[in-house]
């Protein structure tokens, strides 16, 4: 691939119209696409099928940050010992405010709450003050947009601390 070609075409793109439009692709670039989701299918890579499924209809900025979650996220294989071994990722990228970036390890108590302004939020490893043993990540809220970001990150705690 080219990426000078690419980028000169996109900074012609953003020169012309700024940033409220979509990059135009050719009908080249949607049966690549379509060939790609096909493989992604039937290699049983669900969650990244379900990302570029909607490539090029929602903001490329969405697409990315979803694919650097999944990036982090999904289970990558590695050979110990002449064995193939799959390990996870051993950090979660947030959708919150922040983006915060947290050690699946650092989280051992998650709830759904609200934070101080009413906004969705997400409580990790919540307890009193007077404990004598704090975790390094400790009554963290995570605030969000909406109640949608919120309950996907949530989700997404579920999935990898419980298998």
């Amino acid at each position: 691939m080219n990426e000078e070609v690419i980028k000169n075409m996109t900074d012609l793109h953003r020169e012309m119209f700024g940033d409220r439009y979509i990059n135009p692709i050719s009908n080249s670039d949607i049966r690549i696409i379509m060939l790609l989701l096909e493989i992604l299918k039937k290699c049983g890579k669900e969650e990244v099928f379900h990302v570029f499924r909607k490539y090029k209809t929602v903001s490329d900025k969405d697409i990315e940050e979803k694919l650097t979650r999944l990036s982090l996220n999904i289970p990558t294989k590695k050979l110990v010992g002449g064995v193939s071994v799959s390990t996870k990722g051993t950090a979660l990228l947030f959708r919150d405010f922040n983006y915060t970036c947290i050690k699946v390890s650092e989280i051992f108590s998650w709830e759904k709450t609200e934070d101080e302004n009413g906004n969705p939020a997400i409580l990790l490893n919540g307890g009193s003050l007077d404990v004598t043993s704090r975790p390094l990540i400790y009554n963290t809220v995570l605030s969000y947009t909406d109640e949608h970001d919120r309950d996907d990150d949530f989700d997404l705690i579920v999935r990898r601390k419980n298998g």
